[in-house]
């Protein structure tokens, strides 16, 4: 958990949900050091009744609130639409190597999946790398 959390997390994929945006947004916006804790958090995230018992193993360990704080903010990067300004982004900054939705429209011009297949498809690209940059931000090293 400790080393590689983004590995652990999956166990917890679409087990939360968020009842507080704002305080997610907040939570993904600190830096490492200023984390808040899995308490000041939980009250705003519903755990699926099928995960409660792995979410009480989890906080048993030494690093467990870390981790599900870690693991919520995954989770909701995850599931979060890309704002207006974050599309925008994905259109304009190739030289950060976001993805260009238009390249990949034209890069799989012969699949036959739909338009917004391939929305769905960047944007979920974008949320994965925006992962890899805060986990990046939060001390990790970025997963290639």
């Amino acid at each position: 958990m400790e080393l590689n959390p983004e590995m652990v997390a999956v166990v917890l994929h679409q087990a939360l949900r968020f009842t507080n945006p704002a305080a997610m947004d907040h939570l993904v916006a600190q830096d490492a050091d200023n984390l808040p804790e899995w308490y000041s958090l939980c009250d705003t995230i519903e755990v699926a009744a099928s995960a409660r018992d792995i979410v009480q193993t989890i906080l048993k360990e030494p690093m467990g609130e870390w981790f599900m704080t870690i693991a919520a903010a995954l989770e909701y990067m995850h599931h979060k639409p890309l704002t207006a300004t974050e599309r925008a982004q994905t259109e304009d900054d190739d030289d950060e190597g976001n993805v260009d939705r238009d390249e990949v429209r034209n890069e799989r011009h012969e699949d036959n999946r739909t338009e917004d297949h391939d929305e769905q498809e960047a944007d979920a690209r974008v949320r994965e790398e925006a992962g890899n940059d805060w986990m990046v931000e939060q001390g990790f090293d970025r997963k290639d």
